[in-house]
């Protein structure tokens, strides 16, 4: 069980994308061709990861260019989810400056920077409790069946939210080798949550296909 949630972040994302091309999915929404853009990330950054950590080489670079590309891509989301223009804005700044800090946290660390990651999911929670808001008079049982991008929301808003805790803790912690173990065990609890995340992405791709039948 253990090895399972250790490559959960690569198998995960594998078998979403997978069904996506499985099932010739077109589906016209503003959520998908960046979620498959977004999985392809994943499944490219963590399995290098975890080749390299098999043969205990470094692998922080893979996280870092993973905490920009995803910033990058999901920004680009949320940006496109909201049709106004001060918003639009306020989201594009944001993004920026997470991105230079991403930057200057990877060149002043020589590595991996959790804290990056942190505000990432700060960043997804923050919007994702925005997009509720905006859409909140909209929520219906139709709306839901009908919006793929709100269960990407869904998705989203639940992984960075579980892990904000762990991403901003995560370095002070395995500087501490008292802690390592528990910092260890937290890490499956994210692969965890991250297979959770894309099987909320499955069931709606497979809902989708099955309404269209």
């Amino acid at each position: 069980m253990i090895k399972f949630l250790i490559y959960l972040d690569t198998v995960a994302p594998i078998v979403f994308l997978f069904i996506c091309f499985f099932l010739k999915v077109k589906e016209k929404t503003i959520g998908l061709k960046y979620i498959i853009i977004y999985t392809l990330v994943q499944i490219i950054c963590n399995l290098i990861s975890q080749i390299l950590d098999l043969i205990n080489e470094n692998n922080y670079i893979f996280y870092a260019l993973n905490q920009f590309c995803s910033l990058i891509i999901l920004g680009i989301f949320y940006v496109n989810l909201f049709k106004k223009i001060s918003k639009k804005i306020v989201i594009t700044m944001w993004v920026v400056s997470i991105a230079i800090s991403i930057f200057l946290n990877f060149i002043m660390n020589s590595g991996f920077c959790s804290n990056s990651f942190g505000l990432l999911s700060f960043f997804v929670f923050t919007s994702s409790l925005l997009y509720f808001y905006e859409n909140y008079v909209h929520l219906s049982v139709d709306y839901v069946d009908d919006n793929f991008s709100f269960w990407i929301v869904v998705g989203l808003f639940m992984y960075f939210t579980c892990n904000i805790y762990l991403f901003f803790t995560y370095n002070s912690f395995i500087l501490n080798s008292k802690t390592y173990v528990h910092i260890s065990t937290l890490w499956l609890f994210h692969n965890f949550i991250f297979g959770i995340m894309y099987l909320i992405f499955t069931t709606a791709i497979l809902w989708k296909h099955y309404q269209k039948n």
